[in-house]
């Protein structure tokens, strides 16, 4: 019995045409951090829209049916490629996947114009899938193992099918003769043509369930980041050290906590502007950064207060720190607007005992040893 492909192309056209629809409405209502929307969702209807010339083949001329539908598929193919590295912020490709699929279209065509043959087409297509398809693998590849969710799995499974269908039916067409016509019944020619197309639309769909893993990402790193320093904001830094406390409850080595705090902060506000305020902010918080060691936590729990959580480490060795980040600010004047703005900071500093039953415990006496070094001023204390 027969296989009705051009059935399946007209399905898989109406798939295309509503997934690029709900992409390019997501587009619209998209924080900036989350790109290739746009890309992704224009290659969904290029790809709709080959799918629906290619149905109607015997229906319309074949200017329309057969090279347009091809072109289309070039443009749909490189829009795919270019959406997923602006998604994985590489824009810096567009030349290239744009300029491979250029390319590729005016080779087709020439072959198409001089009517050499379908083979000659099909190598080409192929030589584009493959190598626009392989960037695409490439970039989905390095993305860490952390934001690997089930789009990204999805993404990469598709593409890859679809380069192995694509490759079957070159290495077919190299090896035996096939009916010159995208409905013939040749099993590699129906896997590839129905495939291919809804690849290419779940391909879309695998596309929306990334972009919504990473609008709960955005939204996580609203919830617990400082968003003017970068750092965690009170509540991640609280949650970070309450976990370390937990470790401590079950035998692993102890932890010191530090409390920062900017002096005379208010007075820069007041005389260079909140902007000027912002960039000390900063300023400092790279300065903290740049002292402690991986694995240390590090958050701003207050207008000019920032906490500093340092595990496995003794109270010697935690005054040791945060002497560092005392001396390297002092030392290092802030650069505003060509003019250096000289700052100090007063820290104090607590480690855990058996008798702390909670991390607020240990913060509380933090807070009492930064009081004390805050008498002086560019100071530290423990307690």
């Amino acid at each position: 019995m027969a296989f009705d492909i051009r059935t399946m192309f007209m399905i898989a056209a109406l798939l295309g045409l509503a997934m690029g629809a709900i992409v390019l409405l997501m587009q619209r209502s998209a924080p900036s951090s989350v790109r290739g929307l746009l890309e992704t969702g224009w290659s969904a209807i290029a790809f709709a829209v080959a799918s629906l010339l290619i149905a109607l083949r015997d229906y319309l001329p074949d200017v329309l049916t057969f090279l347009l539908a091809n072109v289309m598929l070039y443009v749909a193919l490189a829009g795919n490629a270019y959406g997923v590295a602006r998604f994985y912020q590489r824009s810096d490709l567009a030349r290239v996947i744009y300029g491979i699929a250029l390319l590729c279209g005016v080779i087709y065509t020439g072959i198409y114009v001089l009517g050499a043959g379908i083979q000659g087409r099909v190598y080409v297509y192929t030589a584009a899938l493959l190598v626009l398809f392989g960037i695409k693998t490439w970039l989905l590849l390095r993305e860490t193992r952390g934001n690997r969710g089930i789009g990204w799995g999805l993404m990469l499974a598709l593409t890859l099918a679809m380069m192995g269908l694509a490759s079957a039916r070159a290495f077919v067409f190299a090896t035996s003769p096939v009916a010159d016509s995208v409905f013939s019944q040749h099993p590699v020619n129906v896997a590839h043509g129905v495939g291919s197309m809804f690849a290419l639309v779940f391909m879309t769909l695998a596309f929306i369930l990334a972009v919504n893993e990473r609008y709960r990402q955005v939204l996580q790193d609203l919830a617990y980041t400082d968003s003017l320093t970068g750092l965690m904001n009170r509540r991640a830094f609280m949650d970070a050290m309450a976990r370390e406390h937990a470790k401590v409850q079950r035998g692993q080595n102890g932890y010191c906590v530090a409390v920062a705090d900017l002096d005379h902060f208010k007075r820069i506000n007041d005389a260079l502007g909140h902007a000027a305020g912002d960039r000390v902010l900063e300023s400092f918080a790279s300065r903290v950064q740049a002292c402690i060691r991986p694995g240390d936590v590090v958050g701003r729990i207050g207008g000019e207060e920032f906490a500093i959580g340092l595990p496995g480490v003794s109270q010697a060795e935690g005054m040791q720190i945060i002497e560092r980040i005392r001396k390297l600010v002092a030392a290092t004047p802030v650069n505003w607007r060509g003019e250096p703005i000289m700052i100090t900071v007063s820290i104090g500093l607590s480690r855990c005992k058996e008798v702390d039953t909670s991390f607020e415990q240990v913060l509380m006496r933090a807070d009492q040893a930064l009081y004390e070094a805050k008498l002086t001023r560019d100071a530290t204390a423990a307690k």
